[in-house]
C-alpha cells in the first residue's frame, strides 16, 4: 500500500512478516500520524526518496536487504528521518552497532511491548519535528541574515551617494552666497548712502520705497551669512576660536545691543544672573552669534509692550543660559522642527519680520561645537524659553 501525500507527520514500517504489519497496524490506527506499510525494502526506499517520513521502523532480518542497509540508504536519502530498527534478542548486538554507526537512532527487541512501542513511536516523531523546526528555523534565519546584509549594502551605496549630493549641495551653497554676497553689499551701500545723503530730497513715497531696499537687502545679508555658515558646518569646517571667557560679560554686551532693536517694538530685554559662573573655555564670536539669534528671535515673536528675560545659572557643571519671551509660543508638536535647516512653526513674527529658518540650526552645532546642549520649552499663550549650557570644564578637542 503506497502512502498518501497527507500533511500530517508520515511513519513507514518495514518487514517482511505482514502479520508483524498488521500488528503495528492494530495498534498505531489511532495515532495523530500517518501509517504506510510495505513488505518490501525495495519498495520503502522507493518511498523514501518520493516521501519526507518522519520516521521509519523496519525489522533487521529481511529477504533481499537487512533493516542495517536499508536504514543507513534511507539516512542518506532523508537525513532528518529518525530510523528504528527491530530485531531479535540474538541480533542486539548488530543493532548496537548500527547505532554507533549513526544509521539507526534506537532499536526495540521482538517481541515488543506495546505500550513502549508506541511511545517510542511518539517521542520519534516529537523529535522529527523539532529537528526539522530547527533546521528550518536556521534555513529562515540565514535567509534573512543573507536578506538585511544585501539590504545594508543597499543602504551604504545610497548613504555615500547621499553624502556625496550633500557636499556638493554644501559646495553650491558656498559659491553661491559668496558671489551673492559682494553685489548685494553694494546694494546695501547705496541704499544707505541715498537714505542719509538725499533724505532731504527725497520724497515719502521715494524714502519708503529705499527702506523697503535697505530691509530687503539686509534679510538677503542674513541669509547669505546662514547659508555660508550652514554649507561650512555641514562640510566639517565649523571653526572655533577659543579662549578663556567671562560669559555673563558676553551676555549683558549682548543685551545692551538687543534693547536697540527691542524699542522699535517697546520690548525690554532684561538680564538676571542667579550664579556667577567661573570663566570658561569658548569662542566668544560664536557665543555673541548664539545670543543675538535667541534674543532677536525673542523680540521677533514677542508682542509691542513685553519683555525678554535672558537668565544665567549654573548647574550641574555647566553654564545654563536661557532666553525666555512672553509671547504666543510654540505648539508641542511642532518643537521638532526647531534647531533643524529651515525648519518653521507655525508662530508668526509681530512686527512682520522674516526668518531665514537657518538660525537655530546654526546654534545647535555651534553650542554642540563647543561640547554643550540646547534645548526648548514653550506653551502656547504663555511664551517660549530657549537654553543652551556650556561645560565650565570642557574637554571638547575641537576647543583646544
Amino acid at each position: 500500500m503506497e502512502p498518501e501525500d497527507i500533511g500530517r507527520p508520515k511513519v513507514l514500517l518495514v518487514d517482511d512478516e505482514r502479520i508483524v504489519l498488521e500488528a503495528c497496524l492494530r495498534l498505531l490506527r489511532k495515532e495523530p500520524f500517518d501509517l504506510s506499510v510495505t513488505t518490501s525494502p525495495g519498495e520503502a526506499l522507493e518511498w523514501i526518496g518520493r516521501e519526507t517520513y518522519a520516521v521509519v521502523l523496519a525489522d533487521h532480518r529481511m529477504a533481499g536487504m537487512t533493516g542495517t542497509r536499508l536504514l543507513e540508504e534511507a539516512k542518506a536519502v532523508s537525513p532528518d528521518t529518525i530510523r528504528l530498527m527491530l530485531t531479535g534478542h540474538a541480533e542486539a548486538s548488530i543493532a548496537i552497532e548500527a547505532i554507533n554507526r549513526g544509521a539507526v537512532h534506537r532499536f526495540l527487541v521482538k517481541p515488543w511491548d506495546n505500550e513502549e512501542l508506541r511511545s517510542v513511536i511518539r517521542q520519534s516523531v516529537e523529535q522529527f519535528q523539532l529537528v526539522r523546526d530547527h533546521r528550518r528555523l536556521q534555513e529562515l534565519t540565514l535567509r534573512q541574515n543573507r536578506e538585511l546584509q544585501d539590504l545594508n549594502q543597499v543602504l551604504e551605496n545610497k548613504n555615500a551617494e547621499l553624502e556625496k549630493l550633500n557636499d556638493l549641495k554644501n559646495q553650491f551653497l558656498g559659491m553661491a552666497a559668496h558671489d551673492l554676497r559682494n553685489p548685494l553689499s553694494i546694494v546695501r551701500g547705496y541704499s544707505d548712502l541715498l537714505s542719509r545723503d538725499a533724505a532731504g530730497a527725497l520724497s515719502e513715497s521715494q524714502r519708503m520705497f529705499i527702506d523697503e531696499i535697505k530691509n530687503a537687502s539686509k534679510l538677503m545679508g542674513d541669509l547669505i551669512g546662514n547659508l555660508l555658515d550652514t554649507s561650512a558646518i555641514e562640510a566639517g569646517e565649523l571653526r572655533l576660536f577659543p579662549r578663556q571667557v567671562r560669559i555673563e560679560e558676553i551676555i549683558r554686551h549682548n543685551v545692551e545691543l538687543n534693547n536697540f532693536l527691542a524699542e522699535r517694538k517697546q520690548i525690554k530685554v532684561r538680564f538676571v544672573s542667579r550664579s556667577i559662573p567661573p570663566p570658561l573655555s569658548a569662542d566668544p564670536g560664536k557665543i555673541e552669534q548664539v545670543l543675538n539669534n535667541l534674543i532677536g528671535n525673542a523680540i521677533k515673536f514677542s508682542p509691542a509692550g513685553s519683555q525678554v528675560v535672558v537668565e544665567l545659572n549654573v548647574q550641574g557643571g555647566s553654564a545654563v543660559v536661557s532666553v525666555k519671551d512672553y509671547g504666543q509660543g510654540i505648539p508641542g508638536q511642532e518643537l521638532d522642527k526647531l534647531f533643524k535647516p529651515f525648519g518653521v512653526t507655525s508662530a508668526r513674527a509681530t512686527g512682520g519680520e522674516k526668518s531665514t529658518g537657518l538660525g537655530l540650526a546654526i546654534v545647535r552645532k555651534i553650542v554642540e561645537g563647543h561640547g554643550g546642549k540646547v534645548g526648548v520649552k514653550s506653551q502656547v499663550g504663555m511664551g517660549t524659553v530657549f537654553f543652551f549650557s556650556l561645560p565650565l570644564s570642557n574637554q571638547n578637542p575641537a576647543l583646544k
